[in-house]
């Protein structure tokens, strides 16, 4: 039977409404016919999907055990700070029986705690941001200039800046107290330092270019 007639028997009004729920054809032979059952198909993309959004999920929530990371790190600043108050305390008593180079020593080596210090607040907060959760910070509390301004790459740069700082300071502390350190010594500081100087240029013309690409 063919024509209208055709078209009105239940077993095509039946592949019609499943072609249309589920927009596939199976193939049996040589000829493409509609079934009533779904497919193998179907059915084996539903666990799939359940499988793929529960890893989703998983990956996701799983950012937040950077979150006792970043937490570590306050421990790291309460560490700092307890040796910088140490080497003030052990200054203060002799501060009028040490040299002025002695002095600087001291000072530089505090100065070099200081960064440090503001480099682990800087990768603890600024990683938490980005990485881990927003900060709600409630109105009327002071909030940080830098606050939610800094992406991962500028968190790169920030740290690559400071991590050169800190290391001047600590070269210029061993240019400080040269007569007791070997020549193979201070070149290999220089050396390590100009390192640090190079990558943290090369990082920051490599971010400029690729946000400069972007725009």
């Amino acid at each position: 039977m063919s024509g209208p007639a055709a078209a009105r028997k239940p077993g095509f009004a039946a592949a019609s409404a499943l072609e249309r729920y589920t927009n596939i054809r199976f193939f049996a032979g040589h000829d493409a016919r509609y079934t009533s059952r779904p497919s193998l198909f179907y059915r084996v993309s539903l666990p799939v999907k359940m499988i793929e959004s529960f890893l989703e999920n998983l990956l996701y929530t799983a950012r937040w055990l950077l979150a006792p990371i970043y937490l570590g790190l306050s421990l790291a600043l309460l560490a700092l700070a307890l040796k910088f108050f140490q080497e003030i305390f052990h200054v203060l008593p002799h501060v009028f029986e040490r040299s002025e180079a002695e002095l600087i020593l001291v000072v530089l080596s505090m100065i070099d705690m200081a960064l440090v210090g503001g480099l682990v607040v800087m990768v603890m907060i600024s990683g938490f941001e980005n990485f881990v959760s927003q900060l709600n910070i409630k109105a009327g509390m002071e909030k940080l200039e830098w606050l939610g301004k800094m992406d991962s790459g500028s968190l790169k740069l920030k740290v690559a800046a400071s991590i050169v700082a800190i290391s001047s300071i600590h070269l210029l502390r061993m240019f400080m107290d040269a007569q007791k350190i070997s020549n193979d010594k201070l070149m290999w500081y220089v050396i390590i330092h100009m390192t640090f100087v190079v990558s943290a240029f090369a990082m920051g013309f490599m971010e400029k270019h690729v946000k400069h690409k972007g725009a």
